[in-house]
């Protein structure tokens, strides 16, 4: 039995492909004990302990890609067994650099009025509207631009500035319906067959099929045309048509995966412009969070005066922020004079004290850390 066992294990590692990241794969070993441990799998408690003990150690399978999961577990088991390869032991961020973008725009916030927001009551609209005004009205340090063209007239912008409510909105509301779905399938028994111990039977079912995840992972992947094509529409028939129809979730979540990373690098490229745009209005400087977003930027990159290779920059520029960009979350609600056209001193939130961390990894000085 236990050659047996071993043979099923080394006769389905035969999976190719790039390895996740170290960090990605842990995850996955996580999930895998969470599921065993509901003790419907029928492992060896000896064995589970085997699994935390190296989650435990920082340890974590080199799992590659692929459509099923038998080849990958079968890779993870391997690290167990002292064979294969193992690794040894790093939202609200686009609004953040969308009221920088408008700020040094010259954009108007008044299509950022609650009023607008409460009667299409989406809560991820409400929640981007809503952290757009607390980052653009500060009563502690106006923003300077702001002021230089408040009554300029100006009645709206184009809709990549005005509608960014509206267009960040369902990405929060999507991942929120995701967050759900992908937390009841965590804490599923998803293996076949189950054992029910209990009832001293061992069934057959259907749990191990991921269309859940699949689906939304599907709905997520906007690279460009080709990741767009729906993974779950490429279920290929395996062990001769008894295995005729599979969600392919697994590549679904490595291309919105990427398509993640693809964004991140569109943001801080969208950063590195917005924080160029500044150097041509200064004096004039923005509201201290944003200000202070700004600083941040500077430490890895320099203003352009002449041309020259932006790549590195690109990507220290979003290792550098990204952190103190999160912190800029929790929010309350602002005075709905703070909007109106012949308000004087807009009230809102001073949320430039929210950036200071104890996390000074970005150069930025002791001083630069005073409260607003």
């Amino acid at each position: 039995m236990g050659k047996l066992q071993l043979n099923l294990i080394r006769s389905h590692a035969t999976a190719y492909g790039q390895p996740l990241h170290p960090s990605k794969a842990r995850m996955l070993l996580a999930l895998r004990i969470n599921v065993l441990a509901k003790g419907y799998s029928g492992i060896s408690l000896e064995n589970l302990k085997k699994m935390i003990a190296a989650f435990n150690g920082g340890l974590s399978q080199k799992l590659v890609g692929c459509s099923g999961d038998l080849a990958p577990l079968a890779h993870l088991a391997l690290g167990l067994l002292g064979e294969g390869k193992m690794w040894s032991p790093s939202t609200g961020q686009a609004d953040v650099i969308a009221a920088l973008s408008l700020d040094v725009l010259k954009g108007t916030t008044r299509a950022y009025d609650p009023d607008i927001h409460k009667i299409r009551p989406h809560k991820g609209q409400i929640r981007s509207a809503l952290r757009l005004r607390s980052l653009l009205h500060s009563d502690a340090n106006p923003s300077q631009i702001a002021e230089s063209h408040r009554n300029c007239g100006k009645v709206q912008d184009a809709y990549t500035l005005r509608c960014v409510p509206q267009v960040h909105g369902i990405v929060h509301d999507t991942i929120e319906f995701v967050r759900e779905i992908i937390t009841t399938e965590m804490n599923s028994a998803t293996d076949n067959p189950l054992v029910f111990a209990d009832r001293e039977e061992i069934i057959s079912g259907g749990n191990f099929h991921g269309e859940y995840p699949a689906k939304e992972g599907r709905n997520h992947v906007s690279e460009n045309k080709v990741l767009c094509h729906p993974s779950s529409v490429d279920s290929i028939p395996t062990s001769c048509n008894q295995e005729d129809h599979v969600s392919m979730g697994g590549f679904a979540a490595r291309k919105a995966l990427t398509v993640v990373e693809h964004v991140e690098a569109v943001l801080a490229m969208e950063l590195l412009a917005a924080c160029q745009g500044i150097e041509f209005l200064k004096p004039l400087i923005s509201t201290a969070p944003l200000n202070k977003v700004y600083q941040l930027v500077r430490t890895v990159s320099a203003p352009l005066v002449e041309d020259r290779f932006l790549q590195p920059e690109i990507e220290a520029i979003w290792e550098c922020v990204q952190p103190h960009l999160k912190t800029l979350r929790e929010m309350e609600e602002l005075d709905p004079d703070a909007l109106r056209i012949d308000a004087k001193t807009p009230t809102g939130i001073v949320m430039s004290e929210r950036l200071d961390s104890p996390d000074n990894s970005c150069g930025i000085s002791s001083d630069e850390h005073e409260q607003h």
